[in-house]
């Protein structure tokens, strides 16, 4: 085995709030690693003509560029190797084909914090539906729990 098993670290973000304390974990583990980070976003497509909403599509890529540049320069402060890929299509599933034809060696992604309340609705997310489907291992970082 590899002395170093991750040299290539996928990151699938959202863009939401929780984005930035994904990517700065993911960093912190790509550091130890000294892995190459891809951060993907994955402009989620409606079932029409893609024509139809190519100025909407082309506001969210900016928009999109904008977040995943930010997010990728705190990194290269850091020192770490990153790129930003943008891609369209079906969330869960762009992540898994980016992943398995990247060859990437470890997938990091975000997700809900679960309760015993909601952990039904888990496997409806497109954290966990990567962690089941992917072939790539997948690492899931929870929000931190609030101080108390």
């Amino acid at each position: 085995m590899d002395a170093n098993p991750f040299q290539t670290i996928l990151v699938p973000i959202d863009l939401s709030d929780r984005a930035e304390e994904t990517v700065r974990q993911a960093g912190v583990i790509a550091h130890c690693f000294s892995a190459a980070v891809t951060l993907l976003h994955v402009i989620e497509t409606l079932d029409a003509p893609f024509v139809e909403f190519r100025q909407f599509y082309e506001q969210l890529e900016r928009a999109a560029g904008d977040s995943l540049g930010r997010l990728a320069g705190g990194l290269r402060d850091r020192g770490l190797s990153v790129d930003e890929q943008i891609v369209y299509g079906r969330r869960t599933r762009e992540v898994i084909r980016f992943a398995e034809e990247g060859r990437f060696d470890l997938v990091i992604v975000g997700s809900h914090q679960l309760t015993p309340e909601n952990v039904g609705r888990a496997l409806l997310t497109i954290s966990h539906q990567i962690a089941i489907a992917c072939s790539v291992p997948v690492l899931m970082l929870k929000p931190s729990p609030p101080p108390q």
